[in-house]
């Protein structure tokens, strides 16, 4: 069937809608002229009456013929019409499927990258323990350069909003992480350690906190606690969007 619609579209594309439309309209023009008696047959026989002294005989509308050409160009036309719905169709389905398999393949390589069981790891980590390790971090900045890159962008508008906005949030919580996180303790199997002001941190400090140095150590847990709660709003979004459009 495929194969006939291609037949069918080259075919369509030589002649283009705005020609079938005019011809359609020619060949239905003629079968009316056809059905009825000619305007200037008339006129025509007066002249020759009274200058050439005989009258023209008389010619009745070929109605048969006229609804004939009638028919066929109204038919050809609604023929025409229908193959270039049926073609418009086919083409949107194919594009459309075609579209979605490639913005399959690149949610499952964003989720090679970070799947939903490391996001919802790291984030926990961050959260409640207010640190993270080096492959934590590495992971959360190879997600976000994953989703603003523009090699591996999806194809369909919401998918595509919602992964740059996922993107971002991701992206600004690990500038944050990086320049509100230190290292802190001992390198284990080439990790390290990064955790939130440790000299501010009385399970950290090697000396207890001021009450100023307290608040201030809370006010920077709440900066952290509203980024973390973002980009899961935001991951949120995005899963959403992916399963209502690509049902994964």
């Amino acid at each position: 069937m495929e194969r006939y619609l291609q037949i069918a579209e080259r075919v369509i594309a030589l002649i283009r809608p705005k020609f079938y439309n005019r011809l359609t309209w020619i060949v239905v023009l003629a079968g009316l002229l056809l059905m009825s008696s000619p305007w200037w047959l008339d006129i025509v026989n007066a002249f020759a009456v009274r200058y050439l002294g005989f009258s023209l005989p008389p010619s009745d509308p070929h109605f048969g013929w006229g609804m004939a050409l009638v028919v066929s160009g109204m038919a050809y036309h609604i023929a025409v019409h229908y193959i270039n719905e049926l073609i418009a169709t086919q083409s949107a389905h194919t594009t459309h499927a075609s579209h979605q398999e490639h913005d399959r393949k690149t949610f499952d390589s964003f989720a090679a990258v970070l799947s939903e069981d490391d996001l919802a790891w790291i984030l926990s980590d961050i959260q409640n323990q207010h640190a993270y390790v080096s492959t934590q971090g590495s992971k959360l900045d190879n997600a976000a350069r994953h989703l603003l890159s523009p090699a591996t962008q999806f194809i369909d508008t919401h998918v595509s909003a919602a992964a740059r906005d996922f993107g971002l949030s991701l992206r600004e919580l690990r500038n944050w992480l990086s320049l509100n996180f230190f290292a802190y303790g001992p390198t284990v199997n080439n990790e390290h350690r990064f955790c939130l002001y440790p000299e501010l941190n009385e399970d950290r400090s090697s000396k207890f906190p001021s009450l100023e140095e307290s608040r201030r150590y809370e006010a920077f847990a709440k900066d952290m606690y509203a980024k973390i709660d973002d980009a899961e709003s935001k991951y949120v979004s995005f899963r959403s969007s992916v399963k209502m459009v690509l049902a994964v």
